[in-house]
């Protein structure tokens, strides 16, 4: 019985953590997000001049700024860690 509640006291503070640093890097993405929409304002000539390619980066949302697919995959994995955590601490 003793070990049971030390595992869920374990599972609970990496429940914690994964929801922390999961707000941390959702946070950080927004962020991203804000900043790069606020750098690409261009007027309406610049956006007629614009060239196709440039138009198609804009559109592939891994190439809107560094690190983000990076971020995003980090993300991902630790939302099925916290989705692993919580089943375990509901089997326990």
């Amino acid at each position: 019985m003793d070990s049971s509640k030390r595992l869920i006291d374990i599972l609970e503070t990496e429940n914690t953590t994964l929801k922390i640093e999961k707000s941390e890097l959702e946070a950080t993405l927004k962020a991203s997000k804000v900043s790069f929409t606020g750098k690409k304002s261009p007027d309406a000539s610049q956006v007629q001049n614009r060239d196709s390619s440039s138009v198609s980066d804009l559109s592939d949302p891994s190439k809107s700024f560094p690190g983000k697919e990076d971020m995003e995959i980090s993300l991902q994995k630790m939302s099925d860690d916290l989705k692993k955590t919580q089943q375990e601490k509901d089997k326990a």
